[in-house]
Formats: structure tokens, C-alpha cells, sequence
């Protein structure tokens, strides 16, 4: 129940990662065999990470533990165009961050979107030596699930990502402007158990956001 997945398709295999063990992945067809995520290159392996998503061309995971050591702000991007191959200098470790973590991941209008403690960041895909760059969106609301965030189209066809924040509230991002949509149920929102709201998982029907 502590350990709970996060997938993400990449390259014709599907990626979990439950920030305890090796991240897997798995081809698909009649067979049930998992394996380990190879991370050639690296000279210490990612042994687990809380998120993960494929963007661009690249795979991406998020609060790892690397050599024995926990870099709760990391983010750590593949070569491109694989799952298995890996540069020691592709990561992030975002600075800014101190004190906080990497609790969840989601894209939106061609950037990913960093959901820390408090705070939310942009990644977004410039190319060159840098190869990512990345933009602080909120420095007061952040994300507390990791299985909170989800991209959803609204009837008014606005799309925008909706997430749990630390403080037991749920927020929309258009890409713009940061909305809290928790208003008329905070009764309800502080009544949920702290200790257990990190656990939090959701999904998407239609226009609809659904958490439990």
C-alpha cells in the first residue's frame, strides 16, 4: 500500500517505478517478464526514483537514489531515443529546492511540469549542452501525491493539469495561471489523513478528476 506505482509508455515498453525498487520495464505481448531498467553509463545505477515520465524522445525520472544516496530534487534524463542508455552529466539537481522534494511529474502543451513540496517547476526541451531548461512556475504551491497529477480537458476545452498539493488542497494549471478548484469541499480536504495524503491516487473520465 506505501509502495504504489507510477507508469509511463516509452519506446514500445511501459516504465514503473515505486521509489523503492529498480525501476522496470516490460515489452508488452503474452509474456508477464518484467525487467530491471538498464542504466548503461552511469557509473551508479538508478536503484529508485518516485516518478518517471517519457518526453521528447527521452526518459525521465525524478527523486532517485544513486549510489546508495537519496537526491530527493533530481531530475535524470536517458539519451535520446533510448530507455537503457545514460550519461553521467544528464541530470538536474534543482537548487532551489532545498528542503523540499520531487513529488510528482505531468506535461502539458510540450513542457513537463515539476511538482515539488511547494513549489512547481517547468522543464522544457532547448537542445544543445544544456538540453533542458528549467523555470520556476510557484514558489508557494507545489504537488503531495505522486499520483495526484493528471492532464484534463474541461468542457470549455481548456486543458490544464490538476494536483494535490501539501497542504490538502487541489489546484488547476492551465500552463499559465495556478487555480485552486478546492474551495467549496475544504470541510471535507482537512479531514483527510496526513500521513496517509502522499498515497493519494487519481485518475481522468472525460472531463471528469477523479481521487482516492
Amino acid at each position: 500500500q506505501n509502495n504504489q506505482f507510477v507508469f509511463t509508455p516509452a519506446l514500445a515498453n511501459l516504465i514503473a517505478t515505486n521509489d523503492t525498487d529498480p525501476p522496470f520495464q516490460w515489452a508488452g505481448g503474452t509474456s508477464d517478464l518484467w525487467q530491471t531498467v538498464s542504466f548503461s553509463g552511469l557509473t551508479s545505477a538508478v536503484t529508485a526514483a518516485r516518478v518517471t515520465t517519457f518526453f521528447q524522445n527521452y526518459l525521465i525520472f525524478g527523486n532517485t537514489v544513486e549510489g546508495g544516496t537519496r537526491s530527493p530534487t533530481r531530475v535524470r534524463w536517458s539519451n535520446v531515443g533510448t530507455i537503457n542508455t545514460w550519461t553521467n552529466a544528464d541530470y538536474n539537481d534543482v537548487a532551489a529546492q532545498a528542503g523540499q522534494e520531487l513529488n510528482c511529474i505531468g506535461q502539458l502543451y510540450g513542457d513537463v511540469y515539476l511538482g515539488f513540496t511547494s513549489s512547481l517547476y517547468r522543464m522544457s526541451l532547448v537542445g544543445g549542452s544544456g538540453t533542458f531548461a528549467f523555470t520556476q512556475v510557484s514558489n508557494e504551491v507545489g504537488c503531495g501525491a505522486k499520483n495526484s497529477m493528471q492532464q484534463v480537458t474541461l468542457s470549455n476545452n481548456q486543458t490544464g493539469l490538476i494536483f494535490l498539493d501539501s497542504k490538502k488542497r487541489l489546484y488547476f494549471f492551465n500552463g499559465t495561471v495556478l487555480t485552486e478548484i478546492s474551495s467549496l469541499i475544504h470541510t471535507v480536504m482537512d479531514t483527510v489523513n496526513g500521513a496517509r495524503m502522499r498515497y493519494a491516487v487519481s485518475t481522468v473520465d472525460e472531463s471528469h478528476y477523479t481521487i482516492c
